[in-house]
């Protein structure tokens, strides 16, 4: 019996089941960073995504020594139709997203205790919100960030003001960095011209490879599509070793 979760959400456009992770050019701002691609190899070589810093309401507050503890790893639930929108040039943004990615069932992440981002209101002057969210990291500071368990909304805590505003990221946040196995990636992006001999080699292992500014349409044509060539693959495989003579 399907969980009523399940029900509830089949057939919605506007929700995803999966969520993503896009790679980022840190050499865009960093001499000695690494490209988009070279990231992505490094998250699929150790199979693991870092929590590099924190990305919270209050993160240039927090003293040195706690930094750590608040670096969080970044996501997003936005449809996989719809991320080419993501990584479009934006016009006061820093972080510039890729074509380059990773993509997880929204339950595995679920599992691994990430959770969305929590937007904290201030426009129009509306600070009730705020001022909530600056007492717990007061009272969380006092305590060093460990007597409580009040700091671990923190680093979830994002504004949302007339100035900054990026709730349409519909951003999901893991504390900590994300360890996953081959089994628990649903799919690889990957710019759609060029990367060939990449995509041949995750299509051979049977992980799907898709691209951003698919539409849906393309996005199932492309599983199913991939999937008969990986299955004829198997079963070739299969046969030879059951012939060995006639694999000669």
């Amino acid at each position: 019996m399907s969980h009523p979760k399940s029900r509830a959400i089949e057939g919605r456009g506007d929700l995803s089941r999966f969520v993503v992770h896009l790679t980022r050019d840190d050499s865009a701002d960093d001499p000695n960073g690494a490209s988009a691609a070279e990231n992505f190899t490094s998250i699929v070589k150790q199979r693991k995504i870092l929590a590099i810093r924190p990305h919270c309401l209050h993160g240039r507050k927090i003293p040195n020594i706690h930094k750590e503890r608040f670096s969080v790893c970044c996501f997003t639930e936005v449809p996989l139709s719809e991320l080419h929108l993501l990584a479009r040039h934006i016009p006061g943004r820093k972080i510039q997203l890729s074509e380059y990615g990773f993509v997880f069932s929204r339950d595995f992440l679920v599992s691994k205790g990430a959770q969305p981002a929590i937007y904290i209101n201030s426009y129009n002057n509306n600070t009730w919100s705020r001022e909530a969210a600056e007492r717990v990291y007061q009272l969380s500071k006092k305590s060093r960030f460990k007597k409580d368990k009040l700091w671990r909304l923190l680093p979830f805590l994002n504004a949302m003001h007339e100035g900054y505003d990026f709730a349409w990221e519909r951003e999901w946040r893991l504390l900590g960095d994300l360890d996953f196995k081959p089994k628990d990636v649903i799919s690889v992006i990957l710019p759609e011209h060029g990367e060939t001999d990449r995509k041949r080699e995750f299509m051979k292992s049977g992980v799907p490879v898709i691209s951003l500014g698919w539409s849906t349409e393309k996005l199932v044509s492309e599983f199913s599509d991939q999937a008969r060539r990986a299955r004829r693959t198997w079963i070739k495989k299969s046969k030879t070793k059951s012939n060995p003579k006639k694999g000669k």
